[in-house]
């Protein structure tokens, strides 16, 4: 029972990263003297296992950012919702300006009043 309180506790717990990172490095070094060709296959497998893992990153990122520039070339204003509901919603603006001088405020007041939105 003692040892089970022991694993879960937050000094065991805190430690466990870097218990980790240490048996990854120590444990191709031990295999390589005990078997040397287990040593190699786990040294091999770990660089494959990697590999992959960049690449299947790589193809996440990749789909994203093809479905963002997707995403950016549709018009919203054209849509059905916009067209037809858009009458229906209303609008809250807030404008935190604490410590703004007048200028700043004045600008973005102007720039949402500029706004191109179909329904104000």
């Amino acid at each position: 029972m003692k040892l089970k309180q022991f694993l879960l506790s937050s000094r065991f717990l805190s430690k466990l990263p870097i218990i980790l990172l240490v048996t990854i490095f120590l444990v191709p070094i031990i295999l390589l003297k005990i078997h040397y060709q287990l040593g190699i296959f786990f040294i091999a497998f770990y660089i494959s296992y990697w590999t992959v893992k960049v690449f299947e990153s790589y193809y996440y990122v990749l789909t994203s950012y093809i479905t963002l520039l997707k995403t950016n070339k549709k018009d919203y204003l054209k849509t059905d919702i916009i067209q037809k509901e858009a009458i229906k919603l209303k609008h809250i603006i807030i404008i935190p300006f604490y410590n703004e001088p007048y200028d700043v405020v004045e600008d973005n007041v102007n720039a949402i009043l500029k706004n191109d939105y179909p329904h104000k």
